[in-house]
């Protein structure tokens, strides 16, 4: 009895050690299999521009071009690959490809001629899905993005703007003031103008008056300084993300969990993820107005007003919406607090840093300072009027709107931005696209081609190269993007800039110091280019 005990547990034993034997063999060849059919997919993926008969530049397996364009900046690489390679070539993030062009004609037809068919941008590291209630207008595609379109449009007409004008002018007073109590300083240009886009931009579109111009340690200005300085270093969760396409959405979805659980742990917000941050707070500023009915003139009240209460009423409108070939302004909570979220974070470091480059252009253009305050002088006090300076009559300003021009020219927005995704396969310039790879503009090399901007050379700072009489291809400037899905909110950066730009030259002269740079060289890009070098000027008071 006791040896047929025995064999059994041997039986037993072996037949155990068997299974489990098998199962490891089974799990360890499904692993590797799996492994191998991904690296195969990637091969393939890194070898389409090969099949389009593209050039590219040399690419790392799995990595793609990556790694160098994180070491440096996408502009500066996007320029030194079309000096080698042409006006049209592609690279690879990881192994999604992207194709990059500066020529006019391709540029055109992608971005307006056959926008129908290039409806969202690219694939960026930290966005979950397309059709992802978590997405804001900028990464929102096909029938989403036509409806939010349709919806915020009107939020920036010239009537909606105006409605802004005490808003912006009591920033912009609270501006001056600051300025004015730093007369015959050396101060970081930068600084000040920060705090100052973030007031106005808050006010604008929250109608919340949080003063950061005066709080030099305001948490929401940090906050959002951090968001961009997480974005410029690519932390390494969305670096993971963009390696691993496929997974990105479950990735994300695993971060914010880890956000959200750091965020109720934590005693701090010094460990919370910023950009999580932000949208609680917007997310705290919708609630409050939900719950007492609160109604302000600001971007958030016709957000509001369009809003619908779930988001599965959104998704069965949007079945009949595109079903009746038309667009119903409704907009979920959800989508209106990203939004908003969005709007403050572009309008933000956008303004700011392109207010950043003019002080820079004016320290070292006296003369630049000179023409401008002659223009204002006869403007604004012609037969003793002493007109207020505002939205009404600031765009009347020849020489000033040909200097800001000319600034956007020489310092734009990041080729990170200025992309569009095909959705159908189609063909662009003899070139067949399949679905899927996204066309980047190098905006860089179309800015300063001396066929398009001659005879001065584009290097040189010269707004009259846009004088009224000069025209050019709609291709060829490209600060705010291109088409129908150009940035929305440029009429108030616009209207941001020159009125702050009028203000402080009415009121004072921009000086050099020994510390002022003379040429910008270093520069850092997420989805702004800003400049590396510290940028220090002194103001001093104009007597008229």
């Amino acid at each position: 009895m006791n040896q047929l005990t025995f064999l059994k547990n041997q039986i037993y034993k072996i037949i155990e050690e068997i299974t489990y034997s098998g199962i490891a063999k089974i799990t360890g060849y499904s692993c590797i299999a799996i492994v191998v059919l991904y690296c195969g997919k990637i091969w393939h993926a890194q070898r389409i521009f090969k099949r389009m008969g593209l050039r590219t530049p040399r690419f790392a397996f799995f990595y793609g071009n990556l790694p160098e364009i994180l070491n440096n900046t996408q502009s500066n690489t996007l320029r030194k690959w079309t000096c080698e390679f042409g006006k049209t070539y592609g690279y690879y993030e990881g192994h999604l490809p992207v194709i990059v062009t500066s020529d006019l004609d391709f540029i055109n037809e992608v971005f307006i001629k056959q926008y129908s068919n290039f409806m969202a941008r690219k694939i960026y590291p930290w966005q979950f899905s397309d059709n992802s209630p978590k997405m804001d207008l900028f990464l929102s595609s096909n029938k989403r993005w036509k409806r939010m379109r349709n919806i915020i449009n009107p939020t920036f007409s010239p009537a909606k703007l105006k409605e802004l004008i005490p808003v912006m002018a009591k920033c912009t007073q609270r501006f001056i003031h600051i300025l004015d109590k730093n007369l015959d300083k050396e101060i970081i240009i930068s600084d000040f103008l920060n705090r100052y886009t973030m007031d106005t931009i808050w006010n604008s579109a929250t109608g919340m008056d949080i003063n950061c111009q005066s709080d030099l340690n305001n948490e929401y200005m940090q906050k959002a300084l951090d968001v961009f300085k997480d974005l410029e270093d690519l932390k390494f969760g969305f670096r993971v993300t963009s390696y691993f396409s496929e997974f990105r959405p479950f990735i994300l979805h695993l971060m914010t969990l880890a956000t959200y659980l750091m965020g109720k742990i934590s005693s701090t917000n010094e460990l919370v993820d910023p950009l999580f941050w932000l949208t609680q707070h917007i997310h705290q500023v919708i609630e409050q107005r939900k719950r007492e009915n609160i109604r302000r003139k600001d971007f958030s009240q016709l957000l509001i007003d369009s809003r619908i209460e779930d988001s599965e009423n959104l998704k069965k409108n949007e079945k009949i919406v595109m079903s009746k070939f038309r667009l119903d302004k409704q907009m979920s909570f959800e989508e209106i607090e990203f939004n908003l979220v969005g709007f403050l974070l572009a309008g933000f470091e956008t303004t700011s840093s392109a207010l950043t480059y003019s002080f820079f252009i004016l320290a070292n253009h006296p003369d630049e300072a000179i023409k401008l305050q002659q223009e204002l002088d006869d403007f604004y006090c012609k037969n003793d009027q002493n007109l207020d300076i505002n939205f009404d009559n600031v765009s009347q300003l020849e020489y000033l709107d040909m200097f800001v021009k000319e600034v956007l020219r020489m310092f734009p927005i990041s080729s990170n931005t200025v992309n569009r995704r095909c959705m159908f396969p189609t063909e662009v310039g003899g070139l067949r696209i399949p679905v899927g790879v996204s066309v980047t503009v190098d905006v860089l090399s179309i800015h300063y081609e001396p066929a398009i901007w001659g005879p001065i050379d584009p290097e040189v700072f010269y707004p009259l190269r846009f004088s009224p009489n000069i025209k050019r291809s709609q291709s060829a400037y490209l600060p705010f993007g291109l088409g129908p899905r150009n940035c929305v909110g440029m009429r108030y950066a616009l209207m941001e800039m020159k009125m702050a730009l009028a203000k402080i030259l009415f009121n004072f002269n921009i000086v050099p110091t020994e510390s002022t740079p003379k040429k910008l060289v270093n520069f850092t890009e997420g989805t702004v280019r800003r400049p590396k070098d510290v940028i220090k000027v002194k103001l001093v008071k104009r007597i008229k």
